[in-house]
C-alpha cells in the first residue's frame, strides 16, 4: 500500500443525495473506525460483491486514496480484520464538528472522482 493506493468505500442507497454520496458515507457512527477495502488487493467491483454476498445493502463504491486520508490528519489501520482486504480509517480524537468537516471533503474528493463501482 502507497500514498495513491485507492482506499474504497462502500455507499448505502440512504447516504446518496442529488446522485452523489453523502458525508454521512465517510463518517464513523458506531466506532471511531471508518471501514474501507485495500485497492491494492481487491477491485471495486470484487469489494462491492463481497460486501453484497455478506448480506450488506450497497449502492455502490467509492474511493478515497491513502494519502486523501492522510491529509486529513486521518491514521490509516492495516487491521486486516473481518478479512484480508480490510482497512480501517481512525477517526479517535477528533470532535464530531471536525469529523463533519472531514467527511464533506471527502465526499466532495470521491464525488469528483466519480464511483468506483456501482451495479447496472
Amino acid at each position: 500500500m502507497n500514498d495513491k493506493t485507492p482506499l474504497f468505500r462502500q455507499v448505502v442507497s440512504g447516504w446518496i443525495e442529488n446522485g452523489r454520496p453523502s458525508s454521512q458515507a465517510f463518517r464513523p457512527f458506531k466506532t471511531n473506525l471508518l471501514s474501507t477495502y485495500d485497492g491494492d488487493m481487491i477491485s471495486a467491483e470484487c469489494a462491492y460483491n463481497h460486501y453484497t454476498n455478506l448480506g450488506n445493502a450497497s449502492a455502490g463504491v467509492v474511493s478515497i486514496q491513502v494519502e486523501e486520508f492522510r491529509n486529513e490528519g486521518l491514521l490509516i489501520i492495516e487491521d486486516r480484520a473481518p478479512y484480508k482486504e480490510h482497512i480501517s480509517i481512525d477517526f479517535g480524537g477528533i470532535s464530531e464538528s471536525k469529523r463533519k468537516v472531514i467527511s464533506r471533503r471527502l465526499a466532495d474528493i470521491s464525488f469528483t472522482r466519480g464511483w468506483a463501482f456501482r451495479p447496472e
